[in-house]
């Protein structure tokens, strides 16, 4: 029972990126009261890839292919179990049970060498951890960015919209010459067309971060 105990302690005591991926409640998102969009932290983006990310979730296997081959490199070969000649003229047979014993070095040379794959395969592990938290912070930065830009252009926007309204207005009215309608028209065509360019950033980007996060590309992202 001894060594089943100590496994057991051993698998309690490992960090969490080398455990198999649990549903907790971290794997939910907070959505906003009407339900267009996903609205997250850094924080829970992070979580989020760190609980469904399909690169983590392979590493995880691998670890556990690994720390099975240490167990049986660890163990002894099995008993054999051979039936012999009955004694003393006895009907039936007399069942021998036998025990292979390694020589030489050769269980603890296997264990070795489980070991080091173990170690190789937690550390490839720890890598892959570290790359996604990496990816997904700043995808999701530049997700950010470009709200803020699509923010800043919209408001622009809509400050040119009002001025070739009154603009028009004062032309109608003869208080100003054409051109400066054609002008302020260009203007506005120009806010709009950067605008769009905004808004398709930010779906590039939220698409990006749902990859980085191991979600499917819709529904869209929100940073807070």
């Amino acid at each position: 029972m001894k060594p089943i105990l100590c496994l057991f302690l051993w698998l309690c005591l490992l960090p969490a990126s080398r455990l198999p991926a649990q549903q907790t409640k971290s794997g939910s998102l907070p959505t906003d009261p009407v339900g267009a969009q996903t609205i997250l932290t850094r924080a829970q983006a992070v979580q989020f890839a760190l609980d469904h990310s399909p690169l983590l979730g392979a590493a995880r296997e691998r670890i556990a292919g690994a720390l099975g081959n240490l167990q049986s490199a660890k163990a002894f070969p099995p008993a054999e179990v051979n039936i012999g000649p009955s004694f003393g003229g006895d009907l039936g047979a007399v069942p021998l049970v036998s025990q292979t014993l390694e020589i030489s070095g050769r269980r603890g040379a296997r264990t070795g060498v489980a070991r080091g794959e173990l170690t190789s395969t937690q550390r490839e592990g720890d890598t892959t951890r570290l790359d996604v938290i990496r990816e997904v912070s700043r995808a999701y930065y530049d997700l950010a960015q470009t709200q803020q830009t699509l923010t800043l252009f919209t408001e622009v926007a809509e400050i040119v919209r009002r001025t070739r309204d009154s603009v028009k207005l004062q032309v109608e009215k003869g208080m100003l010459p054409a051109q400066d309608l054609i002008k302020a028209e260009t203007e506005l065509a120009r806010a709009e067309a950067d605008t769009a360019r905004a808004q398709s950033d930010v779906t590039i980007r939220g698409i990006a971060l749902n990859t980085a996060m191991g979600r499917d590309a819709e529904p869209a992202l929100t940073s807070s």
